[in-house]
């Protein structure tokens, strides 16, 4: 598996975090179980938080709260684009977690930056951020049913002439935050935009 330099920084900074609340030998334990359980590396499932979350609950119960507060705080250093405009809070753990696996997903998060200045149906974005036909396509639906990405508008199809959906982000800005070592989402909509995070 090709890891990206996105995937390695984020990795880098857990194992940062980690040594400074665990210690280097129990950050080595939690590698070993890690791949005893999954079969994978840190930098293999670092887009994937619910994993790294099992183990963290798994060996270190209620330190897992506090070290996941810390490696969010030390990647939430983006502020709002604009702070001229209102911004939303997600506040819910679950709903959290599933952005955070979003954010964190190369493919995915180029699909919202892309759609943060666009509106493309589904086809072209695959296209134009370069993802894999299905894989990409799947994606790219998990982020419509959970409300990442939002329905605006319409393109018609030259040869059949019907309409093809099209798709954009609901946000101006999306960025992850820390609330009394609690991680939430802070978010800036986009004005004509309803949102209906799952």
């Amino acid at each position: 598996m090709m890891i990206s330099p996105l995937q390695d920084h984020l990795k880098n900074i857990l194992v940062s975090v980690l040594e400074k609340e665990i210690g280097k030998n129990s950050v080595k334990k939690l590698e070993d179980r890690l791949f005893e359980k999954y079969g994978k590396l840190i930098s293999e499932v670092i887009e994937d938080w619910s994993i790294i979350d099992d183990i963290l609950v798994e060996q270190y119960a209620g330190g897992a709260t506090k070290i996941t507060s810390k490696y969010i705080a030390n990647i939430s250093k983006m502020s709002p684009a604009n702070r001229k405009h209102v911004k939303k809070v997600i506040k819910n753990p679950r709903t959290v977690k599933k952005i955070m696996n979003v954010l964190g997903d190369n493919d995915s998060a180029k699909v919202i930056a892309y759609l943060r200045l666009n509106t493309n149906t589904i086809q072209k974005i695959a296209k134009k951020v370069g993802l894999p036909n299905t894989s990409g396509y799947r994606k790219i639906e998990e982020m419509i049913d959970m409300g990442m990405i939002v329905e605006n508008g319409y393109d018609v199809s030259r040869k059949t002439h019907r309409k093809i959906k099209k798709y954009t982000s609901p946000f101006k800005s999306i960025f992850i935050d820390i609330e009394k070592t609690v991680p939430v989402i802070n978010f800036v909509p986009k004005k004509d935009i309803i949102l209906k995070i799952a």
